[in-house]
């Protein structure tokens, strides 16, 4: 009666662990990583609000280490824009807007734009970072 199986080897299963190992050291696994931060750049600047285009042209990734990056904003009013909530002036007794207009306070609307692009854009993000990871290892192969 013929056999079914697999036959593993010790030596090839760790010569291939190394393999992928020295394939996925950097520069190759810091490719993948912005590969996926590009992912979650673009989807934040297409989403955030448009009024006159600062907030998304203010999004940008900046590398942390050879492995990490953010996409971030230092704008002062993007987490207010993010999260909504109420303004009231600091230094004088009323807010004055461009308009012509004066209030003790402002209500802002929430108008999320990075929590739904961590939400919908994950998958494109992993996806993203696994075929460079997958190119890296076909190279190193």
């Amino acid at each position: 009666m013929p056999r079914v199986g697999v036959n593993t080897d010790t030596a090839e299963v760790l010569a291939a662990l190394e393999r992928a190992a020295r394939a996925l050291e950097p520069p190759a696994i810091t490719e993948a990583v912005e590969a996926a931060t590009d992912v979650f750049g673009g989807g934040a600047r297409r989403r955030a609000p448009k009024r006159s285009g600062r907030l998304a042209e203010s999004i940008k990734k900046r590398k942390i280490t050879d492995t990490s990056y953010e996409v971030a904003t230092e704008l002062v009013y993007a987490n207010i824009t993010e999260f909504g909530g109420t303004i009231r002036p600091d230094r004088r007794k009323v807010l004055k807007f461009a308009s012509g207009i004066f209030s003790m306070h402002a209500k802002i609307p929430a108008q999320p734009y990075m929590i739904p692009t961590f939400e919908q854009d994950s998958e494109k993000a992993f996806n993203a970072f696994a075929d460079k990871v997958d190119r890296s290892l076909d190279k190193g192969a």
